[in-house]
This record gives C-alpha cells, sequence and structure tokens, in this order.
C-alpha cells in the first residue's frame, strides 16, 4: 500500500529522508556558527545543543554522531570544566571549518573520482593511459587541488614523473594507494572493502604512550571508544574529541565505511595532515600498529 500525504500524494519516504537529513546538517551549521560566533562556548549553549542533538540523534550525519558522543562524554559526571567547553569549541571549530561545503561540488567531484578509480582497478591493472587519464581528469579538477584525497593522489603522481619516467613497480605501488583511497581491493571477480587506515598510518619501530594525547576516530576492531579510551588513559595517554595543536597522536579505527571519505573520520585525517604539513608532529597511527605497542 502506497503512503500518501495530506494532500493524497505518494511519500517518497527515501526522498524525505535524505530532505530531512540535508535540512538538519545545514540547521546544525547555523547553530554551530551562532554558537562560535564569540569563539567559546558556555554550559546553557551545550545544554540547547544537546537538547537539538538529541531530537535529530537518529540522522545518520558524522558530523551530528560525533557531536552526540563528545557531550554524552562532558555531561557524564555532570561537571563541565573549563578544558571540555575548550575541547568542544575546538571541535566546533575543526567541523565548520573542514565540514562538507554547502554547494556539495566537491562531493561530486569526489563521487566521480571514486567511480573513476573503480573503473581503472576493475582488472587490477594500472596502465601507462590509464595513469595518463587520471592525471589529465585530476588537471581538470585543479580547484580542489589541495583538498583530501584529491591531494595525496596527485603528490604519488608527481613524486612517480620526478625522474622523468614512470616504472611498473611504480604503477603497481601506486595501485595499492588507489586501493586504499577507493576503499576496495580485488578478490577473485569479487570487491572487498579494505581497511583505510592502512594507507594513512605511519609506520614506527617504538611508541611510548606516557603524555602523550590522542584523538581517536573511526570503528575500532578492539573495542568500543570508551573501551579505547580506557586503555590509552591506563597506559598513561590522554584523549581529546578532535584534532588540535597539542594532538600528539591521532589514531584511527581499523573499521572504515564506504563514505569514510565524506565523513568525520575523512576531516580528521585531512587535519592531521594539514597540521603535519604546517609542522606540527602529530602521528597517524592506524589500530593494527598501535596494539602493538600495548
Amino acid at each position: 500500500m502506497t503512503n500518501l500525504d495530506q494532500h493524497g500524494q505518494p511519500i517518497n519516504t527515501s526522498f524525505n529522508r535524505e530532505r530531512n537529513r540535508q535540512k538538519a546538517v545545514f540547521s546544525l551549521q547555523g547553530i554551530l556558527k551562532g554558537i562560535n560566533a564569540d569563539e567559546k562556548i558556555n554550559e546553557k549553549e551545550i545544554i540547547f545543543l544537546n537538547t537539538w542533538l538529541t531530537t535529530h540523534s537518529k540522522i545518520q550525519d558524522g558530523d551530528i554522531q560525533d557531536l552526540i558522543y563528545i557531550i554524552d562524554q562532558i555531561l557524564e559526571d555532570g561537571i563541565i570544566t573549563n578544558k571540555e567547553l575548550e575541547e568542544l569549541t575546538e571541535v566546533i571549530s575543526t567541523i565548520l571549518e573542514f565540514g562538507k561545503k554547502e554547494s556539495g561540488e566537491i562531493e561530486l567531484y569526489l563521487n566521480d573520482l571514486i567511480g573513476l578509480l573503480q573503473g581503472i582497478l576493475s582488472d587490477d591493472i594500472l596502465n601507462l593511459k590509464e595513469f595518463t587519464f587520471l592525471e589529465i581528469w585530476l588537471n581538470k579538477t585543479f580547484k580542489y587541488f589541495n583538498d583530501f584525497p584529491l591531494d595525496i593522489i596527485r603528490k604519488e603522481i608527481e613524486k612517480i614523473k620526478s625522474d622523468g619516467k614512470i616504472t611498473e613497480e611504480e604503477l603497481l605501488s601506486f595501485i595499492d594507494v588507489l586501493r586504499e583511497i577507493c576503499n576496495y581491493k580485488i578478490n577473485g571477480n569479487i570487491f572487498e572493502q579494505e581497511s583505510v587506515s592502512e594507507l594513512f598510518g605511519q609506520k614506527i619501530s617504538n611508541f611510548d604512550h606516557q603524555g602523550k594525547i590522542f584523538c581517536i576516530t573511526g570503528k575500532f576492531a578492539t573495542g568500543t571508544r570508551p573501551y579505547i579510551t580506557e586503555i590509552i588513559e591506563t597506559h598513561g595517554g590522554s584523549v581529546v574529541s578532535t584534532v588540535t595543536n597539542t594532538t600528539d597522536v591521532l589514531l584511527l579505527g581499523s573499521i572504515a565505511s564506504r563514505d569514510w571519505k565524506f565523513s568525520s573520520f575523512g576531516r580528521k585525517i585531512e587535519n592531521a595532515l594539514y597540521k603535519q604539513k604546517s609542522g606540527q608532529n602529530i602521528i597517524i597511527l592506524s589500530e593494527k600498529d598501535w596494539i602493538k605497542f600495548l
């Protein structure tokens, strides 16, 4: 039986759900801009934001779900400290800076890119002609050269071409990078999701938790975020909710969704990479490598 609205017209539930999500996300952007207008947040603003988030808790948006998690942690002990207020302000600033562009144009390019990569990698081969085609495509998107993850691909291409020749070994290595960004690997004739954290996680030989400030993101095979936080604190580290100028480690959960590129997971990686470029000594660590140091 078809659902009808008050005017007797069919209700497209999928369309309405997506429209409501977009409306909520844009509304959240406006709320955060208003709250952050004076570059600080107070207790009343937290309560207002928490009420709004609770009302919209079923909407599947990374920013909404992240803020719900963070505010739940802040309110858990019934005490709101200045440090927690500063941290939440930093989170809101990050969302506003690295959140989805309202035009949606960058997402169109990214969706196009992912489709292009899936097509190129469908036979598990990257030849010189495909390499050149990808380079030409990227040159047409120069407007977003420095946007994640287009900047990763562009730098890989520049590195491959730096000595004036393109070898088969370089193309094979480039395939691995593209697979991770595409979030797929080939297994026979079947596409399987692959952990993207391995692409951005840095390989380190030793690590000490003591005194380190962590930001954790993504879903973890080891356990829930509170459990991961407990492990870090037990080993002498501390956890903040977003990547700041004092963050030492961005810890990436090994379970990434297909939409990681557009989520807070992807934006935290982008933020950390930006801070690395700016000279901040921040480590991006995958869950798989982190476990070795427990």
